[in-house]
């Protein structure tokens, strides 16, 4: 006894003698003597450092169970030793003490890996909220990875799926995770609610989904229609649903969307019809683009007339727009491709192959 009170009223001395003790490589081994000691202590106001230099030395055995056993003082110093079970009934002592999952309880539970959801009761009988331990665990900035923070959220076991509005947003994998382990509803409302977080979010979301083709709508997609159309399991999804409304997918200010749709429907042998056509033939500006705008005019269905051609012509420019010029004689490059497009437009221009060059010398009637 008179020892134990020296070691309180020493800290300083007493630990310093342990460092010089080889012989003792812990001081704490069980649980019920931590709970003892730290009671102690706090008692005797140690300071942090030495609170953290005596659960250093303790062991891994002494673990305590209930973390409402100890003073709250020295709960961040046994999240920060991992001397503490990660149970549901802990975690949440500890959540509701410190107002949020800090650092030294996130380091914990990432350590732990999951939340022994057993015994649904706090300390004083009251029935413990899942929901909102699910919540904060989801938004625990302090548990860096979402796949760390979805496993430990799907071992509290709350009732699911979770209103997704309590979740905060962030860019990569997290809703793919959630939906992955059905703790949002795959639905419109959750793709909207991730939408500000960009396509890293919705495209890993989207892959995952396998609802999403029922209830895509333009503004779910907004501003990512480009990456939707070169995204191989997102196009294979709802790429066929977006061209064929893309009148209200797919906006004439969003050029790089354009393009993309006139790639996706070339590559999967889609026909687009003349509006579709004209919109992108508009935001074509390099010699593949317009490549790809001239076989849609010659696949388009219906079938365009020449109005159509010459219209599309002149949104290309890059000569083709001279065909709306009478009198203008130019050259084409002579293929297959544009011999088609160039009989449709008989009566409205002449052509033949240059001598000695593959081109054809174009005159506009």
């Amino acid at each position: 006894e008179p020892v134990y009170r020296y070691i309180l009223a020493s800290p300083t001395e007493y630990l310093a003698a342990v460092d010089d003790d080889s012989q003792t490589p812990t001081v704490i081994r069980t649980a019920p003597t931590l709970a003892a000691v730290l009671t102690d202590v706090a008692a005797n106001s140690w300071s942090e450092e030495h609170l953290r230099m005596l659960l250093d030395r303790s062991s891994a055995t002494s673990r305590l169970d209930d973390l409402t056993a100890v003073p709250s003082m020295t709960w961040e110093a046994l999240a920060a030793a991992d001397r503490f079970r990660a149970t549901i009934r802990n975690v949440e002592a500890y959540r509701l003490e410190a107002g949020i999952i800090d650092e030294p309880l996130g380091r914990l539970l990432e350590l732990a890996g999951e939340i022994d959801a057993g015994g649904s009761t706090d300390a004083d009988g009251n029935e413990l909220d899942t929901v909102a331990a699910t919540y904060a665990v989801l938004n625990a900035s302090a548990i860096a990875a979402p796949s760390d923070r979805v496993k430990l959220a799907v071992s509290i076991g709350a009732p699911k799926p979770l209103p997704v509005a309590k979740i905060n947003a962030q860019s990569g994998d997290l809703l793919a995770l959630l939906l992955r382990e059905h703790l949002v509803e795959d639905a419109a409302d959750t793709f909207q609610h991730f939408h500000s977080s960009g396509w890293s979010a919705i495209g890993s979301g989207i892959k995952e989904s396998t609802n999403f083709a029922e209830f895509v709508t333009p503004a779910l997609v907004d501003g990512m229609i480009a990456d939707v159309l070169r995204d191989s399991t997102a196009s294979s999804k709802v790429g066929r649903h977006i061209l064929k409304n893309a009148a209200t997918f797919v906006p004439d200010t969003d050029t790089d969307a354009l393009r993309e749709t006139g790639r996706y429907a070339r590559a999967t042998g889609i026909a687009l019809p003349i509006e579709t056509i004209r919109r992108v033939a508009k935001a074509a500006d390099n010699e593949d683009d317009r490549r790809v705008v001239l076989e849609l005019l010659r696949d388009a269905s219906p079938t365009v007339s020449t109005e159509d051609v010459v219209e599309v012509f002149g949104a290309l420019g890059n000569l083709y727009e001279l065909v709306a010029q009478p009198g203008t004689i130019f050259d084409l490059v002579k293929d297959d491709l544009h011999e088609e497009l160039l009989n449709r437009l008989s009566g409205r221009v002449a052509f033949r192959k240059r001598n000695g060059r593959e081109v054809y010398r174009v005159t506009v009637l």
